[in-house]
């Protein structure tokens, strides 16, 4: 279950519960939009002033239905903090969900997502979810759930190696090819992945009138 399912599954509701009771489809999903705007407004109040009307301008309405409720005050001042080049990569933990998140802020770039999705796997990783948006201005502001061996990244050293890794990927001092040549994952888990493991990417665009989902 992710944000992004359930932002689907609430469309669909709201719009068949208007097609039941008024019997034709109007847009409750930018409706709703327009009220989770002023709803985060209101959460941003404490900011300094002109940083939330500057911060919801720059981000679309896939965004503001698709973040959760408790991130806004954090994605607020991390875009507020971005000077448009260096990279800034913070990372939260949520150990009763046994996993941890890194949000990265840097300039959007083709191959951005492998970039810091070979990272998180050259340090063995996994990635439970991802929610990935770019800013109008073209900052990229994308969310990794992960965890490591089976648990949050709270108290692991691991957790600091991700985060500079991270920043030097992305700042460019590093490249992901090199920290995969490195042996920063265990012999036994190594062992544990097939050598042979065929690629399929399949393209679904019957899922939703909207978008197109790609399954690799």
């Amino acid at each position: 279950w992710t944000q992004w399912k359930a932002m689907l599954l609430n469309e669909l509701y709201e719009k068949g519960r208007n097609v039941l009771e008024q019997g034709k489809l109007k847009h409750p999903f930018e409706e709703r939009a327009f009220a989770r705007r002023r709803q985060v407004a209101d959460w941003l109040k404490d900011e300094p002033p002109g940083e939330a009307s500057r911060f919801l301008s720059r981000v679309d309405d896939r965004y503001i239905i698709g973040t959760p409720d408790a991130r806004f005050v954090d994605h607020c001042r991390l875009l507020a903090r971005f000077d448009g080049k260096a990279p800034i990569v913070e990372a939260i933990d949520a150990p009763g969900a046994g996993a941890s998140e890194f949000i990265v802020v840097c300039p959007d770039e083709r191959g951005l997502f492998a970039k810091i999705a070979g990272t998180l796997s050259a340090n063995g990783v996994n990635i439970l979810n991802a929610s990935i948006f770019t800013t109008i201005d073209a900052a990229a502001l994308d969310t990794l759930y992960v965890n490591y061996r089976g648990k949050s990244l709270q108290g692991e050293p691991k957790k600091e190696r991700v985060t500079a890794d991270l920043l030097a990927v992305l700042g460019g001092a590093m490249s992901v090819e090199a920290l995969i040549a490195e042996p920063r994952v265990g012999k036994y888990v190594r062992d544990k992945v097939p050598k042979y493991r065929p690629t399929r990417v399949n393209f679904d665009n019957t899922a939703s009138s909207v978008y197109t989902v790609v399954d690799v």
